[in-house]
């Protein structure tokens, strides 16, 4: 038999090297020279997203985002599709809790003219008063999609449990909301945050710089705006306690435990994301090989964290057979007790370590991952040395740092619970876990 190879560590990370700069009117810019296929790819980040929504507007940034596709004040939706198709690029627009983005790629050669489109885009969006009809309908079809899929409904009454009635807690809009929304409300919401001092873009490809800065110089350099007012980010609470939605007959039994952890920005983080990995964040992770590999249980566990510039949390979520919904329950926090009780061994470590070193160099292989990454550190307000000591860090850690982390932030006796599923059949099962709130769709919404 070949002998398994040995693992080794992975070699020291080299951060792209990225040329910050800046227009006449304060757009900030960021180039990576990257790769040998001639093309570019185009990241413009706007400081705002559906977590500045009014309560009664729900929605509207997420309506904002499609608007965007409908074109400017000089070419109509199917005029901007056709010539960014005929640039040979594409392009897309969405909005995310904290930023809205647009998003493109196209060949080299006509870099400079896909710029012009881009801030045709942003600076001059047309908001055509023929398409709002159409559009509120697909967001009220997306809207009746997500009230039965039981993993957006598991997610809502996560966030909902943790983060109130808020902007990171209110993720699905209302009928009633969607029908009151105007072009005027549409313009007003984006006018409100939209402008050159809040917004960056991200460029990564092969390009001539020069060629590129005086394209965006002269895009963008008049582009002016309000800074508008955010709202206030609100922090999450974290109690143990069972958020039930009853979806009657149903064959699984969709899960998401967990609780606020910290962001980014602390010391901890790192030994906190690999933590998750080795938990519940990869393939090979305890609750994974648990629920999964070994008992079968379910076929899609999963953990992360999800960060905000202010406030993160750690989720386990699993789609389990109905049956089985207090046993995965019980073994999902038996994994986290172990994790908090024990070390791991050196070998399962190391194991996960390469891991986590590998998915993160293979987030800085490829330019629009590239930008991704960047726009990350800025979000959370994060330097370069922090992209460039990430693996050291990863690599350093040793088996009591894991088992420390889990222990100061992974506390069961506080996690939120939200379950999906036919609450006739599971209630009995799990109501030993934690007090039960039975929810409804409705109890979800604004």
């Amino acid at each position: 038999m070949i002998p398994e190879p040995k693992i080794t560590s992975p070699e020291p990370f080299v951060l792209p090297q990225v040329d910050k700069w800046q227009t006449s009117n304060g757009l900030k810019v960021e180039f990576v020279e990257v790769g040998i296929i001639p093309k570019v790819y185009f990241l413009l980040s706007m400081n705002f997203g559906s977590a500045d929504e009014l309560n009664t507007q729900v929605g509207i940034y997420h309506l904002i985002s499609d608007y965007l596709k409908e074109g400017t004040t000089d070419l109509d939706g199917n005029q901007v599709a056709d010539k960014a198709a005929s640039l040979g690029g594409r392009f897309d627009v969405n909005v995310h809790d904290d930023n809205l983005t647009i998003t493109g790629s196209v060949l080299t050669e006509f870099a400079a003219e896909f710029i012009e489109l881009i801030g045709a885009i942003t600076i001059n969006p047309l908001f055509p008063t023929d398409s709002l009809e159409r559009l509120r309908g697909d967001m009220h079809r997306d809207l009746e999609l997500m009230k039965v899929q039981p993993g957006v409904l598991a997610s809502a009454a996560f966030r909902r449990a943790l983060y109130g009635n808020s902007g990171y807690g209110l993720t699905l809009s209302t009928p009633e909301i969607i029908d009151t929304f105007s072009i005027q409300d549409v313009s007003d919401s984006y006018r409100k945050f939209a402008n050159p001092y809040e917004t960056k873009l991200y460029v990564a490809g092969m390009f001539d710089k020069d060629v590129l800065k005086n394209a965006i110089e002269n895009t963008f350099c008049e582009w002016s705006g309000d800074l508008g007012e955010h709202i206030a980010r609100t922090l999450p609470d974290a109690s143990r306690k069972i958020h039930l939605l009853n979806r009657k007959k149903s064959e699984q039994s969709t899960l998401a435990i967990g609780l606020p952890v910290i962001t980014p920005k602390d010391t901890n983080y790192v030994p906190l994301a690999v933590m998750n990995a080795l938990l519940g964040g990869s393939f090979y992770s305890r609750i994974t090989l648990n629920i999964r590999e070994d008992k079968g249980y379910t076929y899609s566990p999963r953990s992360m964290i999800a960060s905000h510039p202010t406030s993160a949390y750690w989720v386990e979520t699993a789609d389990v057979t109905t049956n089985v919904t207090g046993a995965s329950i019980e073994e999902i926090f038996k994994e986290i007790n172990l994790m908090r009780d024990t070390e791991p061994s050196n070998e399962e470590l190391d194991g996960i370590k390469n891991y986590v070193s590998g998915s993160y160099i293979m987030r800085h292989t490829t330019p629009g991952a590239i930008l991704g990454q960047l726009a990350f550190l800025d979000l959370h307000n994060l330097d370069e040395e922090w992209a460039k000591n990430y693996i050291a860090h990863v690599v350093s850690l040793e088996p009591s740092d894991i088992q420390k982390t889990a222990q100061q932030y992974l506390d069961p006796s506080v996690m939120t619970i939200a379950v999906v599923g036919d609450g006739e059949m599971i209630r009995e099962e799990i109501t030993s876990f934690a007090p039960i709130e039975e929810i409804t769709v409705e109890s979800l919404l604004p």
